[in-house]
């Protein structure tokens, strides 16, 4: 679903989270440019009029809230596909939280208890009652910032019970005592749950667990919760008595309200109440603490039926006959019994119909779906692996029956699991062999074209760019491919230099990197000093570093001139067949100013040679040009057989080298 659009206004991201009945992407707000959390009703429940009035009443429940620790509502769309667009919280749930930093300290637990507190507290002033508080709907932020979301199942306190006959809405591992029972639900059994959280919080797992979720509920009201202090001996004990307290099975024994329940904790850790005794549930009507009797046990029995004869309000009443005493509290309080045994037993058959509704497996692990199958009692039948774009390698993508589906117990549910997406990533492939990457990625299914480009750093057969981006994701079989393959350095045509000074041609060669060897030869045609020949041919492609011959004039040849002109031309003659050209290859430095801040704020070095040779003096530059980095330069020489030359190199007015040479 990566790409949609929601509303042609939510672009769908990824998968971020999958509950019972919904699914929640994170996606982008085009209009606003932010990314928002989207929850989309599953489409198995998209006829089921209730499934449908819960999604409706989250959506309704939230808007009516703004904290800052509940998460907040933008949007709601209805029609064919409902959906509520959250506040995006980025970071994990408060689940996944204990399961990595447990053991948690005991000031961060009161820190992070304090906001839930007060997010639910200010919920209950809005007349909204959550019935489904749990770590997997509290959500945290890098920051430590608690968000509650997930108000699928809220109540307003002014409507009537919509908790339908044999369903228990909320989860079982945090449903009080009167939930379980298929009660209406109050801020008391918010209360309950918020303790269950804060157990957790301290301990690192759940009081009750079993086998089933009906053997869970029966635990909440008929047994005691496990001490606290057996499971982390850091709580103290004013610190376990808040849970004690929140947890009473008695809905009138809890705290009156979340606010008393957020001050009781805020002090928890004082001073004041180190040696705090263990809670003990108090009666309403005892102003001191007792200690309650078992079933069965006759004074237990007399006050039972005493607190059921007593009208609300009415006052002290005489003292009965000791035989009444005796026997009408201890009938009632049998009835009472039979009455409330009768219940459990209704609870646990209705509990337990001969069919269950399937819930919607995807997104869990393979581990997590087949605890929640032998849960319901039922079992795992074929394990098929499947890719998933959407899906990670590992978790459940569908099952077969799908969600909602009504399945008899012990009924064999087919698994498709994710192999993880069939999508490939795409690598950086600059600098590689072409024809390599052209095969490796042939195999895989992709469309490979290339593109010649010259360049001057990779060599020829390389790739210099890729038109699809690293990283990106796609399916070889649709994609095509285009690289930018090197044919190496860019060539350049050789220019006719005839008729250069070697000035010139001096200037000519420094710029375009090329390696000179210079030679002499007389002619009628061009004047002495001039270019009268190269090699390679004017035209010749030449790439850098490239070795070249330039050949100088050194005038013409005259016989009909006069006996002393004759003298004179052998004597030149004589002097040019002395003449002999050599090289010498300088390194030259770059030094930094010392200001530039960045490397674009370089400043240049200022560098001139001088020669003294045959043709050039000391008295101006050969070669003036700029560097800002070490440069090798061939400096090339004519002198007479025997005889030296000499060069000087200046450096922004400074000579940093001068050295005399000779051709050996």
């Amino acid at each position: 679903m990566s790409g949609n659009k929601i509303d042609n206004r939510y672009k769908i991201k990824k998968l971020i989270g999958t509950g019972g009945m919904a699914k929640v992407f994170l996606a982008r707000d085009v209009f606003l440019d932010r990314d928002v959390a989207v929850k989309l009703l599953a489409s198995s429940f998209i006829d089921d009029q209730e499934s449908l009035k819960r999604f409706q009443r989250e959506a309704i429940s939230t808007t009516e809230l703004s904290h800052e620790n509940i998460v907040s509502i933008y949007d709601v769309g209805e029609g064919a596909h409902p959906f509520i667009v959250m506040e995006y919280v980025d970071g994990t749930d408060l689940k996944t939280y204990i399961k990595d930093h447990y053991p948690i300290p005991n000031d961060t637990v009161i820190n992070i208890m304090s906001q839930i507190l007060s997010g639910i507290e200010y919920a209950h002033s809005r007349g909204i009652i959550h019935r489904d508080i749990k770590p997997q709907n509290i959500l945290m932020d890098s920051s430590g910032q608690v968000k509650i979301t997930d108000f699928g199942i809220a109540l307003a306190v002014s409507q009537h019970s919509i908790t339908q006959t044999n369903s228990l809405l909320g989860t079982v591992h945090y449903m009080s005592p009167e939930q379980a029972k298929g009660g209406m639900a109050t801020q008391k059994s918010d209360i309950y749950s918020l303790g269950i959280v804060l157990y957790e919080l301290l301990t690192g797992q759940v009081p009750f667990s079993g086998e089933s979720p009906v053997s869970i509920a029966l635990k909440h009201f008929q047994e005691d919760l496990p001490d606290i202090r057996d499971q982390n001996p850091n709580v103290p004990q004013s610190l376990a008595n808040v849970v004690l307290k929140a947890t009473c099975k008695d809905p009138d024994l809890r705290y009156d309200s979340v606010y008393d329940m957020r001050q009781d904790l805020m002090t928890a850790l004082d001073p004041s109440r180190q040696n705090e005794p263990v809670f003990v549930p108090k009666s309403r009507d005892q102003e001191d603490t007792i200690v309650m009797s078992p079933i069965g046990d006759q004074a237990s029995l007399d006050q039972a039926g005493a607190s059921q004869d007593d009208p609300p309000g009415s006052g002290p009443r005489p003292s009965p006959a000791p035989k009444k005493k005796r026997r009408w509290p201890l009938v009632l309080a049998l009835v009472i019994l039979a009455l409330l045994l009768g219940g459990i037993i209704y609870f646990i058959m209705s509990a337990a119909p001969n069919q269950v509704d399937l819930p919607d497996l995807e997104n869990w692990t393979l581990e997590e779906a087949e605890t929640i199958l032998e849960d319901l009692d039922l079992q795992v039948g074929g394990v098929v692996e499947e890719p998933s774009e959407e899906i990670e390698a590992g978790r459940v993508t569908r099952s077969n029956p799908g969600p909602g589906a009504k399945v008899d117990l012990e009924s064999e549910i087919d698994l498709f699991v994710s192999t993880g997406s069939d999508l490939f990533s795409l690598e950086d492939y600059t600098g590689r062999n072409y024809e390599e990457v052209r095969a490796i990625l042939t195999e895989i299914g992709f469309t490979v074209e290339s593109r010649e480009v010259s360049h001057n750093e990779i060599e020829s057969g390389q790739i210099v760019s890729q038109d699809l981006s690293p990283g990106q994701e796609v399916k070889p079989g649709d994609t095509t491919i285009t690289f930018d393959v090197s044919t190496g350095p860019e060539g350049f045509a050789f220019r006719d230099l005839t008729g250069y000074t070697r000035v010139g041609v001096d200037d000519y060669i420094a710029d375009n990197n090329l390696n000179l060897t210079v030679d002499y030869q007389p002619s009628d045609q061009v004047e002495e000093g001039l270019v009268v020949d190269q090699s390679p041919e004017p035209g010749t492609t030449l790439f850098e570093n490239d070795s070249v011959t330039v050949i100088f004039s050194t005038g013409p040849v005259d016989g009909q001139d006069e006996e002393d002109e004759g003298e004179e031309e052998e004597d030149q003659e004589e002097d040019q067949a002395n003449y002999e050209s050599f090289s010498r290859l300088v390194q030259i430095q770059y030094q930094p100013s010392g200001q530039e801040d960045n490397p674009e704020d370089t400043v240049p070095n200022e560098i001139e040679i001088y020669i003294d040779d045959e043709e050039n003096s000391m008295d101006e530059p050969v070669l003036s040009f700029e560097i800002t980095e070490d440069l090798t330069r061939t400096l090339n020489f004519v002198v007479k057989e025997g005889e030296s030359a000499s060069y000087r190199i200046v450096r922004d007015g400074q000579v940093i080298k001068e050295e005399e040479v000779q051709n050996v």
